[in-house]
């Protein structure tokens, strides 16, 4: 995986788990605001450091994984859901799918 992608990746998954930079920062052992630079692309990340950001995100993969108990959780109180509620649901999915 180039830097680039690695840049973009990084940059996704905070968003998605909401994760704070210097989380991120205290697990590849630098500083919030080196992080900061290197994923806004101001200074390029060295090849330690995208290791570490590598790694960050296959552990950030893990835990997704492991909260998938709390995806299926979701979906059974979906199932369960009066159908009103599923209907007003999936149109609030679908929406936000266009958005993407």
């Amino acid at each position: 995986m180039q830097s680039t992608d690695i840049i973009d990746t990084v940059n996704a998954v905070l968003r998605s788990t909401r994760t704070r930079q210097r989380e991120l920062a205290d697990f590849c052992r630098v500083t919030q605001g080196h992080v900061s630079k290197v994923l806004s692309r101001k200074v390029p990340p060295s090849a330690g450091l995208e290791a570490d950001l590598a790694d960050w995100l296959v552990k950030a993969d893990s835990t997704a994984t492991a909260s998938g108990s709390e995806l299926e959780e979701a979906m059974n109180r979906l199932r369960n859901a009066p159908e009103e509620h599923r209907m007003h649901i999936l149109h609030i999915l679908n929406n936000l799918s266009a958005l993407v």
